[in-house]
């Protein structure tokens, strides 16, 4: 790989790529490297793990991955978004139509976790961008 072994960060954002790729493996993979590299900082690193686990059929260990993440962050501003969740993998799991589908059927994916502590109506380019930036047009000489 091209980036340093041991930055958390960079395999938390991987195991989130490959789970937008439903590549579900590779994404377990490298969530559990970001958690295990992390050194107690990769707590968001749980929601990718959560959800690749739960794509993989392996509910159980998702749904505790989420109750971790809920542990140790209980007033996170994504935890509601993090119960639901944990609803839709329960729902699922006693659900017989759901279990008799392919395992490989794709969790409703939350976004990345380093992003939900943004609301997604406040985290768009709007919210950094100079105000007026495209109803301004530049004065230009003539020549």
């Amino acid at each position: 790989m091209g980036f340093e072994p041991e930055n958390w960060t960079a395999h938390s954002l991987l195991a989130d790529a490959y789970l937008r790729l439903q590549e579900f493996e590779k994404s377990r993979q490298q969530a559990q490297l970001a958690i295990e590299t992390a050194k107690g900082a990769g707590n968001a690193a749980r929601i990718p793990l959560a959800e690749a686990l739960a794509s993989l059929g392996r509910k159980p260990e998702a749904l505790e991955a989420l109750a971790a993440f809920l542990q140790n962050a209980p007033q996170s501003s994504i935890a509601p978004q993090v119960r639901d969740l944990m609803a839709e993998i329960k729902r699922r799991e006693s659900d017989p139509i759901d279990n008799s589908q392919n395992s490989s059927t794709p969790t409703a994916h939350l976004a990345p976790a380093h992003l939900l502590v943004a609301k997604d109506s406040d985290f768009s380019i709007k919210s950094w961008e100079p105000p007026g930036i495209d109803e301004v047009r530049p004065s230009v000489a003539t020549g």
